[in-house]
């Protein structure tokens, strides 16, 4: 009985500082100051849900969010978002880095002399962002999912992120423990 809670003293912190730490990736000064001087060679999804954010920060629009943790639901509606940190999960999974300019192939379907859709799927397995695919309706962005991985020795993690101009957002997380249960962490927000 002691050592396994001395196991979850050790584990629970373990988990935190490694979600903590995967989310949060620092480039050195000199690929920041590359970055701004050269092109996007992907979809740009920073610029793009730095617009998102501007627009929603206008429109103030309420939030009603469904959360779900291992199938016991919640809801919440918000009046005061703060969008940054809301949609930061998108932000900080943009691949246009210069240093990731091999690491992922590209699709796209065009209609009627439309772009549809463009995907982005990455080379390397070790890659957090595995997946970027933007859909357009009428030259215009109508979808942006999102599959994300990270993996350590004693946890690995897949995100599914769906965002949808105007309407909300969902964010599926499974955690899968080495030791332990998986987890299922669902958010889904409605802007109305």
């Amino acid at each position: 009985m002691i050592r396994i809670f001395q196991l979850r003293n050790f584990v629970l912190p373990a988990i935190l500082f490694f979600f903590i730490t995967a989310c949060q990736t620092r480039e050195p000064e000199s690929q920041k100051a590359s970055a701004k001087a050269a092109p996007n060679l992907f979809f740009d999804l920073k610029g793009y849900m730095a617009q998102q954010v501007a627009a929603l920060k206008v429109s103030k629009p309420r939030v009603n969010k469904q959360i779900s943790i291992n199938g016991k639901s919640e809801t919440q509606i918000s009046e005061n978002i703060n969008f940054e940190e809301e949609l930061g999960v998108f932000i900080n999974a943009d691949i246009n880095k210069p240093a990731w300019s091999d690491k992922y192939s590209r699709d796209s379907s065009f209609s009627g002399g439309q772009l549809q859709y463009v995907r982005y799927l990455a080379k390397d397995e070790k890659m957090k962002t595995q997946m970027l695919q933007v859909t357009f309706s009428g030259g215009t962005v109508s979808k942006i999912e999102l599959k994300n991985q990270t993996s350590a020795a004693i946890v690995s993690a897949e995100e599914e992120m769906i965002y949808t101009p105007g309407k909300g957002y969902s964010i599926l997380h499974k955690e899968i423990p080495v030791l332990g249960e998986a987890k299922n962490f669902l958010v889904e927000a409605t802007f109305e």
